[in-house]
């Protein structure tokens, strides 16, 4: 549903998530109620069209100043069926807004009231360039190659009697070239050319250049490497398009980041809520959302990170900062290999005054056996 949302949103301008909850509350115009949600029932993803904006909030004091307060439902119609005009009231705080490009806060007028912009505004004349560019292209190859023949006297024989004769021959020409591949022509008298066939070809360099030119340009529009959108391979000496690839998943991260984490630790939240959920409506007091790497490294890079961090691994050991069943449970004791450290601070401080007690008691308990004469006095540095 949320990737529904997510293409809602970019496509149409706005998009939002209905959680169908049970907070034993009726009236869906209402807030919600997070102390008696009970159940989180499934999800439903909105277009913009279907939410029409009714009441805003008009407190600058509030959060969501200049934010709609209240949307009515318009259902679209479904298998044919007309839609209706009539919904319920739904309160902003019982949906998972995406907004869309925000443009402005003033509300507009129409069917899209309330909403952003989509992001193929941005890209609309871009394509529409593109598409004429390689079609003007397409339009070159055809005439790439015209014939040309060559006629000593045309206009003076097309100005006379003669011009049938002339439009007869040029048709006979055209036919021989058509079913026999070749062309008859007449050498006429010794030193003269009457009759001459060329292909002129129409030069094109300079057009994939300025094709590149517009790949790179809806490129950049599209907020997308040119090697990924069009498939291409990076040009140049030593082009590996790695960091052009690595600039894009910078990108993503950003966006997933400022963009979709806020939306699905919402809907966590209200899990965790939910009396029915995995915690019996107890928030726990640490939990995060961790989005998938969006690159998968090499074997070797695995290697190389590995051998780093038990490195690292080694030093803090020999420091004494971490004790080796942390680091081995760390690494190694879930279902794969592990880059973080955990560590028990409340244990570990336990251990260590264990250890300092220990070793008062055993300094202590040498103390008192010097004085009885039971022990030997400890040596002096340098004797």
């Amino acid at each position: 549903m949320f990737r529904t949302a997510l293409c809602y949103e970019r496509a149409y301008g706005g998009a939002a998530i209905f959680p169908v909850i049970n907070d034993l509350n009726g009236d869906l115009s209402k807030p919600l109620n997070l102390e008696a949600v009970t159940e989180v029932k499934r999800l439903v993803a909105f277009e913009p069209l279907e939410l029409q904006p009714v009441t805003y909030y008009n407190d600058p004091l509030d959060d969501g100043y200049g934010d709609p307060e209240t949307y009515r439902l318009v259902p679209l119609g479904v298998n044919g069926a007309a839609p209706s005009r009539t919904g319920k009231l739904i309160h902003e705080s019982r949906l998972i807004i995406f907004p869309g490009r925000v443009v402005t806060r003033a509300p507009v007028s129409g069917v899209r009231a309330g909403w952003g912009d989509s992001v193929l505004s941005l890209v609309r004349e871009t394509i529409r360039d593109f598409n004429a560019g390689f079609g003007s292209m397409a339009h070159l190859l055809q005439d790439f190659s015209q014939a040309v023949f060559t006629l000593r006297g045309l206009n003076e024989s097309l100005a006379t009697k003669e011009s049938d004769l002339v439009k007869n021959r040029l048709m006979l020409m055209d036919f021989m070239r058509s079913v026999l591949r070749a062309l008859p022509l007449d050498a006429g008298d010794a030193g003269q050319n009457p009759e001459s066939f060329q292909r002129v070809s129409t030069p094109l360099s300079g057009v994939s250049d300025v094709l590149d030119r517009m790949i790179y340009r809806l490129a950049s529009a599209l907020e997308m490497p040119a090697t990924l959108l069009m498939g291409m391979a990076p040009g140049g000496l030593n082009a590996t398009g790695d960091s052009d690839i690595k600039l894009f998943e910078k990108r993503v991260g950003q966006k997933q980041d400022k963009h979709l984490r806020p939306r699905l630790e919402r809907l966590i939240e209200l899990v965790f809520l939910s009396k029915s959920g995995p915690t019996g409506g107890q928030v726990p007091d640490k939990w995060c959302v961790e989005f998938c790497p969006l690159s998968q490294p090499t074997q070797k890079e695995v290697v190389d990170a590995r051998k780093v961090q038990a490195e690292i691994d080694e030093i803090y050991v020999n420091i004494g900062v971490l004790p080796v069943d942390d680091v081995t449970k760390s690494r190694f004791g879930g279902d794969a290999y592990s880059f973080d450290t955990k560590v028990d601070v409340g244990a570990l401080d336990r251990m260590r005054a264990q250890e300092k007690a220990a070793a008062t008691a055993q300094g202590r308990a040498a103390l008192e056996a010097q004085a009885r004469g039971t022990a030997p006095p400890p040596a002096t540095p340098g004797a």
